[in-house]
């Protein structure tokens, strides 16, 4: 858990970097596409890695804790966020 707590952390940290430096790039300080690369290397370091932690260590357990139908609505629940995630992303793009 504690290392899932990090990456958590590490990843906000990332983002935020990333967001920052991104409105540096768009007032032409072109030089911090190194630091957009490098930022976007550790968020693709870390998030299999995490994804996988997350998936075996901790949901999967944690759903023992729950009885089928809990487990059921939130399955359920996940699943319709998660098909709409993506859609939902590139709505608000546009």
């Amino acid at each position: 858990m504690n290392q899932l707590m990090e990456d958590h952390k590490t990843s906000q940290e990332t983002l935020k970097t990333l967001q920052d430096v991104n409105i540096r790039y768009i007032q032409e300080y072109h030089s911090s596409i190194d630091v957009i690369h490098k930022e976007l290397l550790q968020l693709i370091t870390l998030y299999p890695q995490h994804i996988k932690t997350e998936d075996t260590q901790f949901f999967f357990p944690a759903m023992d804790y729950f009885i089928s139908k809990e487990r059921d609505t939130i399955l359920q629940e996940f699943f319709d966020f998660d098909k709409n995630i993506i859609h939902e992303h590139y709505s608000n793009l546009i």
